[in-house]
């Protein structure tokens, strides 16, 4: 019988890919960190913006929100939560929302600020996203939808060293 593989391709190839991708899979991370994430955002009652180089030794969890989005709210309160458990171990939660937008979610422990205008054609389209830095600020992990506690714990876990 012949196979429908490329020649390139035997079965030893195969299963060493898919054995990587499942180890891959079981830490948390489909894919190797990407390249140095920089961007600044706006906090109310700041003059001067902040930007994620100010947060280099720290992991990162970004969560993208905006008014009306129910499930951007989850979202903000799970990353409040995972920063009240984790931020002595180094983790940091910021909540950004597009510009032009002057409000913050109230009852959550989270840095909230607006993104600038410039570098949002390179961020997240979709209502909630998150997107996690490592402690150099490289992205480790892109997500488009909400994201719950213990699938976030699972990623950052490892990254904090707890």
């Amino acid at each position: 019988m012949e196979s429908s593989l490329p020649l390139r391709w035997n079965r030893r190839t195969v299963l060493s890919v898919l054995a990587g991708m499942a180890a891959g899979a079981a830490c948390g991370r489909s894919r190797e960190p990407g390249p140095v994430l920089e961007v600044s955002f706006h906090v109310p009652d700041e003059p001067v913006p902040r930007s994620f180089s100010s947060f280099r030794g720290r992991v990162i969890l970004v969560g993208f929100w905006t008014a009306g989005c129910t499930m951007c709210d989850q979202q903000l309160a799970i990353l409040s939560r995972l920063h009240d458990k984790y931020s002595s171990a180094g983790l940091v939660c910021v909540g950004l929302y597009d510009l032009g937008q002057t409000f913050t979610m109230a009852g959550v422990t989270i840095l909230q600020g607006a993104i600038e205008s410039s570098q949002a054609a390179e961020l997240p389209k979709e209502r909630p996203a998150v997107l996690v830095l490592d402690r150099e600020g490289r992205l480790v992990e892109k997500y488009s939808q909400l994201v719950e506690d213990e699938d976030l714990e699972k990623l950052v876990q490892p990254l904090l060293g707890v």
